[in-house]
């Protein structure tokens, strides 16, 4: 048995000592340096690990965080040159060693009602350390302190990420709304399944192999189908059909006031659209049928480590009976997204659609059955803090 060179308090006596007391004696002394040590430890790693405001000098690690995420498919380094110089955002980040490894931003939006925690990413040598949790708590609890008039937390994450789900049970967010989600890019992939990202959030992204103009043309071929009210087919669309498509009479409508939009955005009311619309620089279309029916996308083209990628949204709206009228204008709209994404020269596409459509659209092969879900935490004037 190792003893540290200290006194030691054994259980000695004149004419001897007692060996069942020396054992337990130095077993205890052990026990209580080594506890001693854990604890210096740990007092020095928490001052080497800090959670703090994040600085435009920290752009090469939130860099490198970034290029480990999603294969190289990640967004943040397009925002985050916005978010330091926004007094409607908070970036804080964990340093470890003097380098940040972790990072995560806050945005208020809905006029100021809405705190939308964000790019939560943590760098490989800290994650399954507690780290995401921690911050995210921090983020939540100064946000509250900070935005007095925030009424709702919200995130979005796939519903196959455990590990967020935990985090935001944590934060005391629950599920409250789901999309669809349609992956693809401009060019074929091998016929093997691609090895899964291991996102620094935890989430896989996995693309279709089908490139833009072969996903554009199965999207019309079904609208042309639910159009004439057809039996499915196992075919693409024609060149004349496809043409005929784009003389179809769909006019453009006025926007929607109650349809569920985007995980920032619930709704237009007070203008808050019309400003997720601006201030993020999306591109807005809409489609209606003779006033039925109709639907609305909206999204953007953005840069990160592989190219450029298009980000959508799209939206229906119909009513009882007129199913088929909202299911015509996700496809017609999916397929202007996609025809956006060639016009602006990106390489990826990813669209958020409503689920009620996952059934068809799987069932046409357009899609894979795959969901994000928005996480949501209703505040009072005196919600305690998480």
């Amino acid at each position: 048995l190792w003893i540290p060179r200290k006194r030691h308090s054994l259980a000695l006596s004149r004419t001897g000592y007692d060996p069942k007391m020396l054992t337990l004696s130095a077993f205890g002394t052990c026990r209580g340096w080594a506890r001693s040590r854990l604890r210096s430890l740990s007092a020095r790693r928490v001052v080497a690990r800090m959670i703090r405001v994040v600085v435009p000098e920290d752009v090469g690690a939130v860099e490198e965080m970034a290029r480990l995420t999603y294969e190289g498919r990640d967004w943040i380094m397009t925002e985050f040159a916005g978010w330091l110089d926004s007094s409607t955002h908070l970036t804080y980040g964990v340093e470890d060693g003097g380098v940040l490894k972790a990072i995560e931003n806050v945005a208020i939006v809905d006029n100021g009602t809405t705190a939308w925690l964000q790019a939560l990413r943590v760098h490989p040598d800290l994650r399954q350390q507690g780290v995401a949790r921690r911050l995210q708590l921090h983020m939540v609890e100064t946000t509250l302190a900070r935005f007095p008039a925030v009424r709702q937390l919200r995130y979005t994450t796939g519903t196959w990420n455990t590990a967020s789900l935990r985090l935001a049970a944590a934060c005391g967010l629950s599920p409250t709304f789901e999309w669809g989600i349609a992956l693809c890019k401009d060019a074929p992939a091998p016929a093997a399944a691609a090895e899964p990202s291991t996102g620094l959030d935890g989430d896989e992204v996995t693309f279709s192999p089908m490139p833009f103009t072969q996903h554009r043309d199965a999207f019309l071929a079904e609208y042309a189908r639910v159009c004439k009210n057809d039996p499915p087919r196992d075919r693409a669309a024609s060149a004349a059909e496809i043409e005929a498509l784009v003389s179809l009479p769909c006019g453009v409508a006025a926007q929607p006031t109650v349809w569920v939009l985007d995980w920032k955005c619930l709704s237009r009311a007070d203008g808050a659209f019309d400003a997720l619309i601006a201030n993020h620089n999306l591109k807005c279309r809409t489609v209606s049928f003779a006033d039925k029916a109709g639907g609305v996308a909206y999204g953007k083209t953005r840069k990160d480590f592989q190219g450029h990628v298009r980000v959508s949204t799209v939206s229906s709206q119909y009513v009882a009976g007129e199913q088929n009228l909202g299911y015509a204008a996700t496809l017609l709209l999916l397929a202007a997204e996609l025809q956006q994404a060639i016009d602006d020269g990106a390489d990826s596409a990813m669209f958020f659609y409503d689920t009620c459509f996952e059934e068809q659209l799987v069932g046409a092969g357009l899609t894979a059955s795959k969901r994000c879900v928005l996480l949501e935490r209703t505040l009072d004037h005196k919600s305690p803090k998480v």
